[in-house]
This record gives C-alpha cells, structure tokens and sequence, in this order.
C-alpha cells in the first residue's frame, strides 16, 4: 500500500491504491476492489465518478480492510472531512491538519 501520508485527497490515494492492485493484476476490477473495501460498488462508483464523500463509519471499516495503522487512519478520515465535512469550520480545521502535517506529526 501506497502510504496515505502522501496525498491530501483521499480519492486520489483510492485510486492509486486500486491502479497499484491492476498492475499486480490485470484482471483485478472496481468490483474486486469494492468487495475488498467492504463498500458497495455503486458506491465506491459515485465516490471515484462524482463529488461524493464517505461516511466516517465507511472510512474507519477501508482503513481496517487496507490494514492502516491509526495515525494513518485518522490522517485518512481527515482527508473526506477535508472535502466532505458537515460545515464549513469542519472542512478547515480537517483540511489545516491535513496539509500542516508530515507523517512523523500522526
């Protein structure tokens, strides 16, 4: 696994975590990758097609399929409260600690 400490958009490392699974495979598909994410595909679909965010529950069930440690975990579920937060100081506060960090600092 790519280390999540490397992007500040967790669908950039989503798709990269599922282009590094293809090139193991070639046959390796976003329905293989859902199952293994424990995320329904069509849900996994609007995530990587539109706008969409993941649940906190969604993101803490990816991090423990992607065997993430917590600092990476909680680094993971700040990254969608970045771009999805309920409110506006959600998404700051959430996008400051994602983009004011290293991987030493989780």
């Amino acid at each position: 696994m790519t280390s999540v400490f490397l992007y500040e958009d967790f669908k950039d490392f989503l798709r990269d975590e599922f282009e590094r699974r293809i090139l193991k495979n070639s046959k390796y598909s976003l329905r293989a990758f859902a199952r293994d994410l424990d995320v329904s595909l069509s849900r996994l679909s609007e995530v990587f097609a539109k706008s969409e965010g993941i649940s906190m529950t969604s993101a803490s069930k990816i991090a423990t399929r992607l065997k993430m440690s917590e600092a990476e975990k909680e680094y993971f579920q700040q990254m969608i409260l970045a771009h999805h937060g309920r409110n506006k100081a959600i998404k700051k506060k959430a996008l400051a600690k994602v983009r004011g960090s290293t991987a030493a600092a989780w």
